[in-house]
Parts: structure tokens; sequence; C-alpha cells
């Protein structure tokens, strides 16, 4: 029993001091990190941009169909060059065109009847010029004849007409007068003569007769030439003036129709000439057409492939090959807004190929956007196209570049660590040291590089601003 509980007690001892081994001992706690700080230089500075650009080669041409009349099939009937480097002039694919020869066909009378039409036009200009200057010619002289005509009466046979008129009434007149004298005078020379009752009856009897006769006669003739003095002689006046009138009037309108008439003509030789030009221009382009049926690389460069096989169907003004410039092309590349203030067309930048590491081509920048991209928190982002002086012949399109350009700054410029720049909703801000510990200072930034960042307010040369603890 005594020898039990002396166990008892040497295993209570031993737990005790084993447990007492065991027992951990607590790590020193080290001190907390002091911030660091960077002082804000004020000094040289270059600003920096920096961009991936992809690559596409400049587009030289395109290989086209491109016929000028021929409006049948094509078909494919030979591929000459299905890809790569081609020199200027290469064939590159040769086609088929089955309804040419027909085309050509109709195309040849066509320009045959077209010569035909014109020399009829010709023709009948020749004979209607020929008809017309005689015409002109019959109204000339019936023109004049009808002045001269006008002139003769105006001049002298009106005149003549009225003198004639009036002279008759004169000789009927002195004709009654005479036979009057007479009758008086053998009343007269009856009265005392011894004559025979009856001879004298009959002489009387005879010249009073003769008399009343010619009387009569006079008061006809009064009559007449009342009527020629009133109506014929004007008749004839008026109508003298409206055929003067009418004969100028019908040579003005025959000259304005044979004028219209050589107008027609001239306009019918035109228009024949043009179908005879359009016929042979037609004929003309087909024939060009059937040499154009191969086509050939209008420059040299690099040939996309051309998924075409004889037999395939094409048609006019299609597409079928390109070329591209394997000496020069351009980079694509996006630029984030703040990048404005530094980088501008016609800048000149570095490219340095991912593919090549050891290849480097000088750009220049030849267009920036000036519609921008959303882009999230970052604002807006600006496609910038490069052009590339030359190309290494190992580039290809589709490869990409870091594009690097550089600009120094007035030796004022004030920068800080990039990694001491924040931005949270509030805006852009440093951490600046003062006596009580650190304060938040917004600030606005500009230009950057690779290390530091321009910095245009907020913050004064010297100051210290804290950075995270490498």
């Amino acid at each position: 029993m005594i020898h039990a509980t002396r166990m008892l007690t040497l295993l209570l001892v031993l737990f005790v001091a084993t447990a007492a081994v065991a027992q951990p001992t607590e790590p020193e706690q080290p001190e907390p990190p002091q911030p660091q700080t960077e002082e804000v230089e004020q000094g040289a500075f270059t600003a920096e941009v920096r961009g991936n650009g992809r690559y596409t080669a400049t587009r030289l041409a395109q290989v086209t169909v491109e016929l000028d009349a021929y409006t049948g099939k094509l078909e494919v009937a030979e591929v000459l060059a299905e890809q790569g480097r081609v020199s200027r002039g290469q064939p590159v694919l040769r086609l088929t065109a089955p309804d040419l020869d027909e085309q050509l066909d109709n195309a040849r009378r066509a320009l045959e009847r077209a010569e035909r039409g014109l020399a009829w036009a010709q023709q009948e200009q020749a004979i209607s010029k020929a008809e017309a200057e005689q015409a002109a010619e019959q109204r000339r002289l019936a023109w004049a004849d009808r002045q001269s005509d006008h002139k003769a009466w105006q001049a002298f046979q009106k005149a003549d007409q009225y003198l004639d008129a009036k002279l008759d009434m004169q000789q009927y007149e002195a004709r009654v007068a005479d036979e009057q004298e007479e009758l008086n005078q053998l009343e007269k020379l009856y009265k005392d003569a011894k004559l025979a009752s009856r001879t004298q009856d009959i002489v009387l009897e005879r010249a009073r007769r003769q008399l009343a006769v010619s009387l009569q006669r006079l008061e006809m003739a009064e009559r007449s030439n009342n009527r020629v003095v009133e109506v014929i002689i004007p008749r004839r006046d008026r109508d003298e003036q409206n055929a003067l009138r009418y004969v100028e009037t019908q040579h003005k309108h025959a000259e304005l129709r044979a004028k219209i008439t050589r107008e027609k003509q001239d306009q019918s030789v035109e228009s024949a000439t043009r179908a005879v030009e359009d016929a042979r221009e037609a004929l003309a382009d087909l024939q060009a057409d059937q040499q154009s049926l191969t086509l050939e690389a209008p420059a040299g460069g690099v040939l996309v492939p051309i998924d075409l096989k004889p037999g395939d169907t094409v048609s006019n003004r299609q597409a079928i090959a390109t070329l591209d410039d394997d000496t020069a092309g351009e980079l694509k590349m996006t630029i984030q807004a703040r990048d404005l203030r530094v980088l501008a067309e016609g800048a000149e930048v570095t490219v340095r190929w991912h593919a090549f590491g050891e290849v480097e081509t000088a750009g220049t920048v030849e267009r920036i956007d000036w519609q921008g991209q959303a882009a999230g928190e970052r604002g807006a982002q600006y496609g910038v196209t490069i052009t590339l002086d030359e190309v290494d012949t190992r580039i290809r399109p589709g490869m990409t570049a870091d594009v690097r350009f550089t600009q120094p700054l007035t030796d004022q410029t004030l920068s800080v660590p990039q990694s001491a720049v924040g931005t949270d909703e509030q805006g852009t801000y440093c951490m600046v040291k003062t006596d009580a510990g650190f304060e938040r200072r917004d600030i606005v930034t500009g230009a950057t590089n690779t290390e530091r960042i321009q910095i245009l307010k907020g913050l004064k040369a010297g100051e210290e601003v804290r950075v995270p603890v490498q």
C-alpha cells in the first residue's frame, strides 16, 4: 500500500515536470516598420508614353476583274499565283468567257449597221443641202422680182392707171363735146340753108343719135372710171402691198424651214456619227476584255491567298485577291487621355517587336483618333495609328510590338514616384509628411515615365511623400 502510494506520487511529479517542459515560450514581437518617404523632386524629367501595338501591312491594291463591255458568264480557267510575293504585271489568274465570241460578232455587225446608217445620213445631208441651195436661189429671185414689181407699181404704174382713167374720161367728154358742137353747127347751118327738109332731117337725126349714144357712153365711162379710181386701183394697190408682204413672210418661213432642215440633217449625221463611235468603242472594249481575261498584279507586293479553283464562277468588278506592301505598314494602339499632353501627331516613336526583341523600328504618329472609347475607371482611350519607316522582312501582319515615345520636359518639373500616388472616389492624392504625421493632399498629375509621375498642382519641391514599404 505504501509502495503504491509512493509510485503514484512519483508519476504525479513526473507529469508536472513534463508539462512544465512542454509549455512553449512566447516569441518576441518585432517593432512595426516605419513608413518610407520620398522627396518631391524638381528637375529634369523625361515624359514617356508606352503602349502595345498590332501591325497591319499597307494595302497596295486589289486584283480585280475589270471588264468594260462583256456581260456574260466568267469562269476560272487557271490560278497562276496563289500567294506570296509577286512582281508588278505578274499573271495571277486566267479566266474564260464562253459568250465573248458571240458578243464580239454582234458588236462587229452593230458597227457595220452604224457605218451604213452614217453613210446614208451623209448622203441625205448632201442632197438636202443641194436642194436647199436651189430653193434658196429661187426664193431670192422671186423675192427680188416681187420687190421690183412693187417698186414699179409704186413708182409709176399706179399713177399711170389713175392717169389712164382720167384720160379715158377726157376722151369721152371731148367726143361728146365735139358731137354736141357738130350738132349745133348742123342745126345752125340747116336753119339758113335751102336743102330739102328730108335731107336735113336725116343729117340732123343722125347727129342727134350719135350724140345720144356718146352721152350714154360718157355716162358708162364715168361709172367705169369711178370704179377704177375708187375700187380697182386701190384694190390693186392693196394686192401689191399684200403680195409683197406674203412673199416676204414666205421667204422668211422658207429660210427658217431650211435652217431647221439643215439642223435636223446635222443632228441626224451627228447621231449616226455617235452611233458609229459607240459601236467602235463597244467593239474595242470587248476586244480589250478579251485581253483582260488574264489578271495581273497591279503592283509588286505580297499576294493574299486566292480562295478560287478552276471552274469557279466569278463576276465582273469582283476583287479576287489583295496585295500588301511588305516594306511598309502601320501599327494600331491606344493611349490614355493623359498621354495627349505629350503625344501628338507627327511625333517619332520607337517600336520593338515582341517576336524579335532585337529588331527595333522607327515610326511616326500619323493619326490620333478624335473620338475616344470608354475604358472604365481609366476614362477614355484614343486610337493611335503609327506609320513605320522601314519594316524588317521577318515582320508579318498580326505581330505585336512595344511602342515607346519620350520627351524631355523643363528643368523645373516636379515629380514623385508613381507608387506615391493614390486614387479613390474623391480623386488623386499623396500622403504628405507633416510634424503631426501624414496628411492627405489632393494633387493634379501630368506626364509619366516608367518610375515617376509629373506633379502639376498640390505639392512643393522638397516635401516628403509616403511610398509603400519595399
